[in-house]
């Protein structure tokens, strides 16, 4: 009779969510036999399949923890990662960069170096016959 008494302790501390797993175990074997008072059979189904999930529950191993070294090898992969794609992004606005040293000042804007090189050219293209008038001074061809 002291068994009996004991079984309804251990289901109510079950219940409650309070019992070990050995004495789930006792409950499982418990219910499993032809024992069980006819005010427990209600139970019977519940402890039967609760048992059944455990039994088919594979055992979780849990994770090992990341070692320091390795967390922070990743920490330094992902800074040299935004590193260089930093570096790339400036060096790409860079190389799309106009500049220009117009009478000694760095100019940047592109519609002034434009018309700079403009000025420049047509001043040089203006020249171009005078020299030419000259050499043919020079060499006397005409």
């Amino acid at each position: 009779m002291s068994n009996i008494l004991r079984i309804r302790t251990l289901t109510d501390r079950f219940l409650e969510g309070e019992t070990t797993l050995e004495e789930e175990r006792e409950l499982y074997a418990f219910y499993r036999s032809e024992e069980v008072p006819d005010d427990l059979l209600s139970l019977r189904p519940l402890f039967v399949g609760l048992e059944e999930i455990q039994l088919e529950t594979p055992s979780v191993t849990p994770k090992k923890k990341m070692g320091d070294w390795r967390k922070w090898v990743m920490i330094a992969a992902s800074v040299l990662v935004l590193f260089l794609l930093g570096g790339s992004f400036l060096w790409q606005q860079q190389q799309n960069e106009c500049v220009a040293y117009v009478y000694g000042e760095r100019v940047t804007d592109r519609d002034l170096i434009m018309q700079e090189l403009e000025r420049s050219i047509g001043t040089m293209t203006e020249g171009q016959n005078d020299i030419e008038n000259q050499l043919n001074d020079m060499f006397n061809i005409n």
